[in-house]
Formats: C-alpha cells, structure tokens, sequence
C-alpha cells in the first residue's frame, strides 16, 4: 500500500511540474515515444502491447489537419495514444500508436477485439473534437491496420461535400459544377455579366470619375492647370504651376484709381480673404468666376463704398449656397474705372 501511495504522489508531483514547462494546454510527457510536451487529455504510459493504427487522411472541416494538431486514440475516456500529425515528420502517412493493457500502469488499455476511438486535437483553439474513421477496425496486439480516412467536424457539419469529403465545405455552384465559381449575377443570371453601378443601379451605367465622384465629370479634383489629381498649385504671386514661394501677402498692385491687395490664402480651403483700398469713393463689385467663365458668387454686387482699405471674405459657396468643387476660380474686382481679376485655387 506505502509503495502504490508512492508511486501516485510520485506521478502525480510529476505531473506537476510537466506542466509548467509546457504552454496552456499542454503536459510534459515522460514517455520517450512522444513529444515532450503533448496536449494535457493525450498524455498516455508505455506499453509492451501496441499497435499502429494507420490513416491516409485525416480531415478537419473539409482540410488536413495542421501540423500542430494532433489524433489521439482512446479506450473509453482512456488516452492509448497520440500523434501530432506532422505529415513531413512521417513520410506523408502518420500512424497511431494505440497500446494494450500490460501492467497497473496500463490498466483500462486496449485488449484483444476492442475498438479505440479518436479525437483530434486543434491546436489553434486547444480543443478536442470527436473524430471517425471511415471504418472500425478491432485491436490486436502489434497489428498495422490501414484506414483511409479519419474525420471531424467543428465549423461545418460531417455531411460529405459534392467532392465526397467528409465536413468539407464544397458546394454546387449555379451552373451545378461542384466546387465551381459560376456566380448569380444581379439581374439573377447564372454567370451573368451584370453588375451594380456606382448609383446601385443593376447593370447601370455610371461610373466613378477620375476624381473618385460617381458619375462625375472630373471636376472637383483639378488643378490649376485643369488636370485631374495633378499636382499644380498656384504659387503666391498668382502664377499657376510657378516657384514663387517667399511672398509678402499684402503686397498691392494699383489698377487704375484703386488697389488690390492680394488675394489670401492661395490656394485655399474653405475660404478665402479679398483686401482692397479705395482711395476715393466709388461703385465695387467682386463676382468670382469658374473655369467656364459662368459667374458662381456675387460678394459686391455695385456697392457703394467710401474711400477706406476694405476685407472682404469668400466661403467657397455659390450663390445658392452649396459648396463648390475644388478647382480654379477668377476673383474679378471691378469698379467704375477699371478691374482686376486674380486666379485661385480651391483644394478639398
């Protein structure tokens, strides 16, 4: 009684420690014929009496097994054996050492005319899944026996496929080619060319622009050399594409009987600064302009101011309100004895 006592606190101290040398999931294996650390419900001892169970494919979900996961054999709920199912490790077909009952130690093992059953062990989940061979073979001691198939089912059913694989995931597609990638088109055709637009119209006709803008007219992402997602920009002295880059924004240029003061910034995002003297008093307008010479913003229209240094500010709007595209735009500042026109930029 002493030494059986010793003998199960000597396992169970083992047992102990395997466990901390080993990663969740997993108990260190004392057995020299497995790996040294073996999932914890496939730990098994050494047997005299063994057999190989032997299977040309075991199947998950429709694939083979990870190298990482692993088939364990049991009598009941008794691990027999395992296997960590490393196709490379064995020359393409692994085996299952499934042991008989030769001592205490392997007590509850396999004995002549039994049947294992199998569980597979997924390594990425830690999970152990109920696994079935193709067929039932009985124990006996140092037999080989080859089975096709072992296979097991966690995201699908055990259903065979349209291919004949067990828990595989392989359907009929609509023309009826299994596994085939014939596809319903939106107007409900097998194959069908149909698609939808970038309205959401079945089989339509709109298509994004070069700017991104369903159905645009590659509008709103111009530079200021009108060209689509290019990189142009109006330099600070009003020059499209220009390599000024050190200007004084107030600097003036007199038109006629009045000043204009630079147009800031430029470019601009969402709106824009126009400053202007007036050195006696006079009618001004200020209309912006787009790039198809249509006028899009009144913000003076024939006012009448007196002699002063005038701020006024455009908010990128029309004069419906809505917000303009990005692209170029002419400030036209006009009064009775003359005008001047500068060219920004809008950039979103």
């Amino acid at each position: 009684m002493k030494a059986k006592i010793l003998g199960v606190l000597m396992i169970t101290l083992g047992y102990s420690n395997f466990q901390n040398n080993c990663d969740t999931g997993y108990v260190e294996s004392a057995n020299s014929s497995q790996e040294s650390c073996v999932p914890e419900l496939f730990y098994y001892n050494s047997s005299t009496q063994q057999a190989a169970y032997f299977f040309e494919s075991v199947i998950l979900d429709g694939l083979p097994l990870n190298e990482n996961d692993w088939v364990g054999a049991f009598n009941g709920d008794i691990c027999v054996g395992a296997r960590k199912w490393d196709i490379d490790d064995c020359n393409g077909i692994c085996d299952v050492p499934v042991l008989g009952q030769d001592s205490q130690l392997t007590s509850g093992y396999m004995q002549q005319g039994d049947t294992p059953s199998f569980k597979i062990f997924k390594a990425s989940s830690l999970s152990y899944l109920d696994a079935t061979p193709i067929e039932n073979i009985s124990w006996s001691n140092f037999s080989t026996p080859v089975i096709n198939l072992l296979y097991a089912c966690d995201e699908s059913n055990c259903e065979p496929d349209c291919l004949g694989v067990f828990g595989g995931l392989a359907v009929q597609d609509c023309a009826g080619d299994c596994d085939g990638n014939a596809l319903v088109d939106c107007k409900g055709e097998c194959n069908g060319t149909a698609e939808f637009d970038c309205l959401g119209e079945c089989d339509g006709i709109a298509i994004l622009d070069l700017c991104g803008v369903c159905n645009g007219d590659n509008s709103t992402c111009l530079d200021c050399m009108g060209v689509p997602n290019g990189n142009a920009l109006v330099d600070c002295e009003g020059v499209c594409n220009g390599m000024a880059s050190d200007c004084d924004q107030l600097n003036a240029s007199i038109v006629d009987d009045f000043v204009v003061v630079d147009t800031y910034p430029n470019p601009f995002n969402p709106d824009i600064n126009i400053e202007f003297s007036l050195p006696v008093n006079d009618n001004v307008s200020i209309l912006i302009y787009n790039a198809y010479g249509e006028v899009i913003k009144k913000v003076l229209d024939n006012k009448y101011l007196y002699e002063n240094t005038y701020k006024f500010n455009w908010d990128g709007k029309d004069n419906t309100g809505n917000q303009v595209p990005s692209g170029v735009y002419f400030i036209n500042l006009t009064i009775n004895k003359g005008f001047s026109t500068r060219k920004v930029t809008l950039i979103k």
